[in-house]
């Protein structure tokens, strides 16, 4: 996925939901957060209610599964809480959206 970010960003790892949630504590705020619908100890989508919670604001992209080359994908905006939309996605428009979430043009 990397490959689809814009020049210049950088991105943090976080192997667990409980992983993502500290990150989020210690040394957020983040642009934009990418999580897997399936993380261990704690899904992205609880990830995602946890950090509206406690105050963050920052998009996210919640993975919830792929099929040949495109991706199904939870998107939650700057500061629309938890609500989610569901979008398809492949190679040619992911980047697209991650720019747009991060308000960028490509």
């Amino acid at each position: 996925m990397e490959k689809l970010l814009p020049a210049g960003v950088t991105t943090v790892r976080a192997s667990t939901g409980i992983e993502l949630t500290e990150l989020l504590r210690q040394q957020g705020p983040f642009d934009l957060v990418v999580a897997g619908s399936e993380l261990p100890l704690q899904s992205g989508i609880e990830a995602l209610a946890r950090a509206r919670d406690e105050g963050h604001t920052a998009p996210f992209l919640v993975v919830q599964g792929a099929s040949g080359s495109a991706l199904r994908v939870l998107v939650s905006e700057v500061g629309s809480g938890p609500v989610l939309s569901s979008r398809v996605v492949d190679d040619r428009n992911l980047g697209d959206l991650i720019a747009g979430l991060l308000g960028l043009r490509r």
